[in-house]
């Protein structure tokens, strides 16, 4: 036999019900919102505070850190908003408008994308 999705009680009536009234239906709701709200605005201020770092380096001239010094800045290596391949060896990502390279040990060619000033 089924249980609410909400609140667990035994469901009855139709096989495909999910929860027991529309309280159960609508906390569910609310609850599963809220946490996806919750991730989206971590992962935006994770990028916010990426963006800052890197910004923060570009306006003291310094385009190539040390992947340690960056991630005890409060660098998030994995939160970015685009990456590609192009001409070059390393792969490209972007946070934002700032671009830079990757490798196991360092962050290098931090640099402001044309257009983006």
């Amino acid at each position: 036999m089924a249980t609410c999705m909400e609140c667990g009680k035994k469901l009855q009536g139709r096989k495909d019900k999910r929860f027991c009234d529309a309280h159960c239906r609508n906390a569910w709701h609310r609850r599963v919102y809220r946490e996806s709200r919750r991730i989206h605005y971590r992962i935006i201020r994770q990028l916010e505070e990426n963006h800052s770092i890197l910004d923060n380096l570009l306006k003291a001239g310094i385009t190539t850190i040390s992947r340690s010094e960056l991630e005890l800045l409060g660098f998030h290596p994995g939160c970015l908003t685009g990456c590609s391949t192009g001409a070059h060896r390393h792969t490209e990502h972007r946070c934002f408008d700032i671009r830079y390279m990757i490798t196991e040990r360092k962050i290098f060619g931090i640099s402001r994308m044309l257009g983006a000033e």
